[in-house]
């Protein structure tokens, strides 16, 4: 059953990111005005409704735990993956969908299984055989890059997911990562609220010039602020969560920018359309693959040099 005005296969038209789109700025998305004259968020709606049924959902697989955990994040990976190659295929990129899928897994089943070096066989059994093709068929122009893309954006994807499941294995890792999560959330929701009201200054105008410094630097404080304040909650030190939410603050905006850039590479404003109002899943992860990584890398560095 096809989406109203969908193509082949039920997927919407690719949305190619036109150039007034390109050049558009906070500012000017904000000036829509609303039934009381002052502007309103577009779609907003629909983007609580579709966060009101998603947030509950990760949260209950955390605190599950264990095989809820490890496989909400290989499901995640796979669509991921997915997405990966319908961004390629509407750039006109000869993609692999194989290749993407095995790249995104392959981390995320060795951080499930508690066998680190599982990981690396899997990729290179992955990247061996969707290889294979490359060599057992009349060589086209763009085979070759679109394979590596594939591998190359399905690998970023599994990489930094892996780390997560790692998180939630620790004797305390419940506690860290739902404290990722939460200021991830919190910087990103603030960061959009705030640059989209009071934007004035674009952060990267040759990646994405709708993000501005001013979201930035809201959405980093409010990082700091959802971290500093779990330690009337938790028996954690107060410096050690103002620098987990400091790492999470600019990892979260550091994450978006890399998404924005892909997607500027292969013309796309939306990775997908799976989650109503925001768009694709990796358009919804880009924050939260970086905070991800990094807070396990924080917490066990921290850790490491005896941090209390």
């Amino acid at each position: 059953m096809a989406f109203d005005g969908a193509g082949s296969g039920g997927f919407p038209p690719a949305h190619r990111v036109r150039d007034e789109e390109l050049g558009a700025t906070a500012p000017e998305r904000s000036a829509a005005p609303g039934p009381n004259g002052r502007p309103v968020v577009p779609g907003l709606t629909l983007r609580l409704v579709t966060a009101a049924v998603a947030i509950p959902i990760v949260v209950a697989c955390v605190v599950a735990g264990g095989v809820w955990f490890s496989g909400l994040i290989l499901a995640l990976a796979a669509v991921v993956a997915g997405e990966i190659w319908l961004l390629q295929q509407r750039a006109g990129h000869r993609a692999s969908p194989v290749a993407a899928l095995a790249a995104a897994l392959a981390f995320p089943l060795s951080a499930a299984a508690g066998a680190p070096q599982l990981g690396w066989l899997l990729l290179a059994l992955g990247i061996f055989v969707t290889a294979i093709p490359l060599g057992a068929s009349p060589a086209r122009h763009g085979t070759l890059t679109g394979w590596g893309v594939s591998v190359a954006l399905g690998l970023y994807v599994g990489a930094l997911l892996a780390p997560g499941i790692a998180l939630r294995q620790r004797p305390d890792g419940l506690e860290w990562l739902l404290l990722v999560l939460a200021a991830t959330w919190a910087c990103d929701t603030v960061a959009f609220l705030v640059g989209w009201r009071w934007g004035r200054h674009q952060l990267a105008p040759t990646v994405s010039p709708a993000k501005s410094v001013e979201g930035a630097v809201a959405g980093l404080v409010a990082a700091v602020v959802v971290a500093a304040g779990a330690s009337m909650l938790l028996p954690l030190p107060l410096l050690r969560l103002i620098g987990l939410g400091s790492v999470v603050g600019a990892g979260a905006v550091v994450g978006d920018l890399i998404e924005s850039a892909v997607k500027r590479q292969l013309g796309a404003k939306d990775s997908g359309w799976i989650m109503p109002g925001h768009g694709g899943l990796l358009d919804r992860l880009d924050s939260l693959l970086v905070t991800g990584f990094l807070g396990y890398l924080y917490v066990t560095a921290t850790d490491a040099v005896g941090a209390p």
